[in-house]
């Protein structure tokens, strides 16, 4: 038995046609743009949270050095002079006080009363008299902490508990 091919007889070939294989590598490619972006955002908001973290932690030890050493010092936060390594020293934990991403002390001590506008790998203190200038002779009464935001560069502040 002799069989006959006819031109209507044709080998289906199995496969993805150029386009099909474009328009999967276009969707793919979408849908991995998005999840980096939000993988990134999520990273940012996780550092955002460390540093709103650290300046609860920084505010605290500045306020315990404060109620510890009330008497011995006149009632003050630490002064512009006691340096950053002194401030180190009594906020007493490495992690709060560097930044996310970075590898030592982010720790700055502010050179003037104004509104401070620190970048998001630094830790600003204030330390003030009454008036509201910067203290640089004890007795300090109040204090500021400034730290930027990653995600919307906003500038966030933490006031000491003594406000007189």
């Amino acid at each position: 038995m002799q069989r006959h091919i006819t031109a209507s007889s044709h080998v289906h070939a199995r496969g993805f046609t150029v386009a099909e294989l474009v328009l999967v590598i276009f969707i793919l490619g979408i849908l991995i743009s998005l999840s980096v972006g939000a993988y990134v955002d999520y990273q940012e908001g996780a550092r955002d949270r460390e540093r709103k973290a650290d300046i609860g932690i920084i505010s605290q030890s500045i306020e315990r050095y404060y109620r510890t050493n009330a008497v011995a010092t006149g009632a003050t936060y630490p002064v512009t002079t006691v340096g950053v390594a002194g401030l180190t020293t009594i906020i007493d934990n490495s992690d709060a006080t560097t930044a996310p991403q970075q590898t030592s002390s982010s720790m700055v001590i502010a050179t003037t009363a104004a509104t401070q506008t620190p970048t998001v790998s630094e830790y600003i203190y204030q330390p003030l008299n009454v008036d509201g200038t910067l203290c640089a002779v004890a007795p300090c009464v109040k204090f500021k902490l400034y730290s930027r935001l990653e995600a919307n560069g906003e500038i966030i502040t933490q006031n000491s508990l003594r406000q007189q």
